[in-house]
């Protein structure tokens, strides 16, 4: 049994876990069946330069594995160990709660639809990618066509396959731990270039998304291991240049469909986007004057701690509210579809986040301490 260690709390990232929701947000709250309001500027602008929620996810990798190294490292450093069994129920008490309550709510509604002869649910995959967190291969060879809410899982999948390989490589063969995330990124970009015109698996292979997680955990490792060498390097990138740094990623998000639209670019788009994730991490959490001070903004870093829920539950809200606006003329105004629902749909996230924090997620995480 472990003694304990003192886990260190990155307070000015916290914040950024609400950011990196926002997109994701975005991406699925303009809806409407409208085919003429389809083709308004509006709707096509949404639709070309605010649909950047695998981007987002792409940064909760990063930031899960930098995290999760980190947390790991603290342990083996406490204890000379890491106990398997503690990392995997801390990380069971994180996840499993809210993710199997939706999942518990998603096969419900699929079987109550169709006790009522309703059908309006396509057929779910079976609950054992769901169990054993294989959704994402799932989708990746049917597609994405069934319960909305449910689809989002995909990205649980992956991070909790990375979890239990990255576990097992700090336990047993952790000396080899640089090599191991050079490969992890070397093995994402191969794997990429190898299906550069399929797009399935692009997205939803835990091989495509490797990058991320490599360098999330060489991020670490120089921070942990080397913080002293790593601050200094990091004090030399003058606050103009972090201005400029982020201003150019801004523009790249706005004109991403036009950026990455050529083939080539494909190969390392999520392992360039990594590195800018993996700056974003080092300035905010180890910069002697980090460029946004997130850490003052306390109703930011509360929705941070929110934000697992507000991506558990913002795709039920939305399934419903789109169920019963599309029984009504509500779906084909313009007001209705880029104002009005989003702003609702978004406040309404939030409310039944909070509520969820309060009454489930805060008290199971406090059984978390007994595991450090």
């Amino acid at each position: 049994m472990t003694k304990g260690f003192q886990k260190k709390y990155f307070i000015n990232l916290n914040a950024t876990r609400f950011l990196a929701f926002l997109p994701v947000f975005l991406t699925h709250c303009f809806y409407t069946n409208d085919e003429q309001l389809k083709s308004t500027s509006i709707y096509v602008f949404v639709q070309e330069h605010l649909k950047l929620g695998l981007l987002a996810l792409d940064y909760f990798f990063v930031l899960s594995s930098f995290l999760i190294s980190w947390i790991i490292y603290e342990e083996i450093e406490a204890e000379a160990d890491i106990s398997l069994r503690n990392f995997y129920i801390r990380r069971s008490l994180r996840i499993f709660p809210l993710y199997f309550l939706v999942v518990f709510i998603g096969f419900a509604l699929y079987y109550y639809d169709s006790f009522c002869d309703y059908h309006w649910i396509s057929a779910l995959p079976s609950f054992h990618h769901f169990l054993f967190f294989t959704l994402n291969f799932y989708m990746m060879n049917h597609g994405i066509h069934f319960l909305f809410f449910l689809t989002f899982f995909w990205s649980v999948s992956v991070e909790e396959q990375f979890y239990v390989f990255w576990a097992l490589v700090l336990k047993y063969v952790r000396k080899y731990d640089v090599l191991i995330s050079v490969l992890l990124i070397v093995t994402s970009l191969v794997f990429r270039a190898m299906n550069i015109n399929n797009n399935q698996r692009l997205v939803f292979h835990t091989f495509s998304s490797l990058a991320n997680f490599g360098v999330g955990n060489l991020l670490c490792i120089a921070f942990f291991k080397y913080q002293v060498k790593a601050e200094k390097l990091l004090s030399l990138i003058p606050l103009p240049l972090k201005y400029i740094i982020y201003a150019a990623f801004l523009l790249v998000c706005i004109m991403y469909n036009q950026v990455f639209c050529v083939d080539y670019l494909v190969v390392p788009e999520r392992f360039l986007f990594a590195l800018f994730f993996a700056f974003v991490i080092a300035d905010l959490a180890f910069s002697e004057k980090p460029t946004f001070q997130f850490e003052r903004l306390k109703w930011m870093n509360y929705f941070g701690q929110l934000s697992f829920g507000m991506y558990c539950y913002h795709g039920i809200i939305m399934t419903l509210a789109y169920f019963l606006l599309s029984k009504t003329k509500l779906i084909h105004m313009p007001f209705m579809v880029f104002f009005v629902t989003p702003i609702f749909l978004f406040v309404v996230t939030l409310m039944l986040a909070h509520y969820s924090y309060v009454l489930i997620e805060k008290p199971i995480l406090k059984l978390k301490k007994r595991f450090y």
